[in-house]
């Protein structure tokens, strides 16, 4: 699990690369899913704007050795400074739309190619039904 979260919203400052905890997985759950096991990263989710979908305080794994916009999929980016989680769709003229889920609250918007850099495709994500109340 990396220390640094996932913005699903106007995006996060990266904090830390560094990681925080490990998880256990099955290997062959894992090396059918991924594009290879060492490129598994867990991050936790911050925003709503992926809800339905995905929601705040939600852990997303991450393939960092899928890269390649497919319309309609999930990835991590970072824009400049900050890291987010949305949906994207190649545009004509070297454009990508960048898509929140949550479409009441967010809109989508075009941006350029050499503006994003993918990080990772979303390939699996998990919520946590019951939250614990802090004291």
């Amino acid at each position: 699990m990396a220390e640094a979260k996932l913005s699903a919203g106007g995006g996060a400052f990266v904090l830390s690369e560094s990681m925080r905890d490990y998880y256990a997985f099955r290997t062959d759950w894992l090396t059918k899913t991924l594009s290879s096991v060492k490129n598994a990263i867990l991050m936790r989710v911050t925003g709503d704007s992926m809800e339905p979908t995905i929601y705040d305080g939600d852990t997303v794994m991450l393939d960092t050795g899928r890269t390649h916009i497919y319309d309609g999929s999930i990835y991590a980016l970072r824009m400049e400074d900050t890291i987010m989680i949305k949906r994207l769709s190649l545009r004509p003229g070297n454009k990508i739309q960048v898509i929140p889920d949550n479409r009441k609250e967010y809109d989508a918007y075009e941006t350029d190619r050499k503006d994003i850099h993918v990080l990772a495709q979303v390939v699996w994500f998990a919520r946590v039904l019951v939250r614990q109340e802090s004291e």
